[in-house]
């Protein structure tokens, strides 16, 4: 299934944050492409990496599911909402863990493309490849892979 990270700069319009901050967006079936995405946000603060299991958490907020469009989208959102600038994006598979204060969305990123090399060295992005999206202020997220 096909994933995309991409620098969101908001725009005078967009209500939810102020911030610039990256959205993630998966798809929930393989090439269905009719579905809308699954879609979470993050800072854009460096990701932590743990060395012991090479695997990168992401502090992510779950969002409001996106158009399928938004998986190759570049450029202005309208309602000046701001610009999508894509940064990465390939092939993933989902896990999950959760403990009983948190869930965490895993994904697997079996192929990754850069798209905006300068982007993604600076966000600490470039080296990718095993990411837990660890849901913010948000209840747990409940799903079985291809079952979404």
């Amino acid at each position: 299934m096909r994933w995309t990270v991409s620098h969101h700069r908001v725009g005078e319009g967009f209500r939810r944050d102020r911030e610039d901050h990256l959205d993630w967006f998966f798809e929930r079936a393989e090439g269905v492409t009719s579905n809308p995405l699954i879609t979470f946000a993050s800072g854009l603060a460096a990701p932590a990496w743990c060395s012991e299991t090479e695997i990168t958490f992401v502090r992510a907020s779950r969002l409001a599911d996106h158009r399928p469009t938004y998986l190759d989208y570049r450029g202005e959102v309208s309602g000046n909402r701001g610009q999508i600038t894509p940064i990465l994006r390939g092939q993933f598979r989902w896990s999950l863990a959760e403990t009983d204060e948190e869930a965490y969305v895993g994904v697997e990123l079996v192929a990754v493309e850069i798209l905006d090399r300068y982007l993604a060295e600076i966000l600490e992005l470039a080296e990718l490849w095993k990411v837990m999206l660890r849901a913010d202020r948000t209840p747990k997220l409940r799903f079985q892979p291809g079952r979404l």
